[in-house]
């Protein structure tokens, strides 16, 4: 499985765009660990369904 980097690419500039607005709103505490976790959390799910589909295409043959 090939990860889209596009969207991935459009979920970090979110999350970056809302650290940047942050400061004004006093929402760093809930942005930070949101810029923080989403590329990680993306990348192992990636990893997972990379995983399941290798488990599919052996149980397949």
């Amino acid at each position: 499985m090939i990860p889209n980097f596009q969207e991935d690419f459009l979920i970090q500039a979110l999350a970056w765009f809302f650290l940047a607005i942050a400061p004004m709103h006093k929402a760093w505490i809930f942005a930070t660990p949101v810029a923080v976790l989403i590329p990680q959390l993306r990348s192992r799910q990636a990893v997972r369904f990379a995983r399941l589909d290798s488990l599919s295409f052996v149980s397949e043959y």
